[in-house]
């Protein structure tokens, strides 16, 4: 992932500054952010698109405009209630 001792540190540390301001965004939102392994950069999501699901009754489609899909009424996604999202932070 990153090279190890000094200059490993560097990198964190430089990178760490690099996105203050949009992990500082992020959290103010509640929004999960990650490290990318592979280089320098950062993978912001909110958890709410965790709680949207396709429709199982309609497969996602919704049904028809004649006949929409009664369990998502026809917008062929599911939304749960409740948000169980870890603590926010940089992993």
């Amino acid at each position: 992932m990153y090279a190890y001792g000094w200059l490993g540190q560097l990198i964190r540390r430089w990178e760490d500054r690099i996105f203050a301001a949009e992990d500082a965004a992020a959290r103010a939102r509640g929004w999960q952010i990650s490290r990318v392994p592979s280089g320098l950069g950062r993978v912001y999501w909110d958890p709410r698109w965790d709680l949207i699901s396709a429709c199982e009754a309609c497969d996602g489609d919704g049904g028809t405009p004649i006949e929409p899909c009664l369990p998502c009424a026809g917008h062929g996604t599911i939304r749960r209630n409740q948000v169980t999202a870890p603590s926010g932070g940089v992993s």
